[in-house]
């Protein structure tokens, strides 16, 4: 919520509706005053509906399942290149040094 240029409470959001367009233009506007948790769906967000829209080009008439393919790739894309960035380059899971379940003492 914010106050228009008149004075008056007002509200922007983001919906299923949105088109890839709005949902970047949001992000470009918004992202400051997104909470740094929501930053990361944000950006899962933005991708899928950009690579739907994409695939689509403003076909319209096109089945809406046209394009579901290529937003699921760019949102997991978006999801891996986050996990990297996040993750801690000296893990087991990034440097191939992983101990199985079996390895590890369980109190047996």
């Amino acid at each position: 919520m914010y106050l228009d240029d008149k004075g008056h409470v007002t509200w922007i959001g983001l919906s299923e509706y949105s088109s890839g367009e709005q949902a970047k233009a949001f992000s470009d506007k918004y992202r400051e005053g997104v909470p740094e948790v929501g930053l990361d769906i944000l950006d899962r967000w933005v991708a899928a509906k950009v690579a739907y829209d994409n695939k689509r080009a403003g076909d319209y008439s096109l089945p809406l399942d046209v394009g579901l393919a290529e937003a699921r790739k760019a949102f997991v894309t978006k999801t891996i290149e986050q996990t990297m960035e996040d993750a801690d380059p000296d893990s087991p899971e990034l440097t191939g040094n992983k101990k199985s379940y079996s390895d590890e003492s369980h109190g047996e």
